[in-house]
């Protein structure tokens, strides 16, 4: 897919700076497996794909122009970066907005 197509696709690529947040929620995956995704649309492609039990920093969640949820996380074993659809999350904690 070219640049301008994954642009279209994917309408916002923006992403929070983790400093911004004094108090992360812990979360993991919990279905068999999720994608992890440069931005909060489904369309965004994959940067990784997780498995279930995956633990994570959850930094914040937005509501994207559906209105589906996604949360800012950073993974683990690896501490990518990334978008990950809230239905796919077990959450420990409150998430607050981006």
């Amino acid at each position: 897919m070219s640049g301008d197509a994954i642009a279209l696709a994917c309408p916002t690529t923006w992403s929070p700076n983790p400093d911004w947040y004094d108090d992360p929620t812990s979360g993991s995956v919990k279905d068999p497996t999720a994608p992890l995704r440069p931005g909060p649309y489904a369309d965004c492609g994959t940067r990784e794909t997780l498995q279930r039990g995956w633990p994570m920093v959850i930094y914040c969640y937005y509501k994207n122009d559906y209105d589906n949820t996604w949360y800012y996380v950073s993974t683990y074993p690896n501490y990518t970066r990334g978008w990950i659809y809230s239905g796919n999350v077990k959450t420990e904690g409150i998430v607050w907005p981006c």
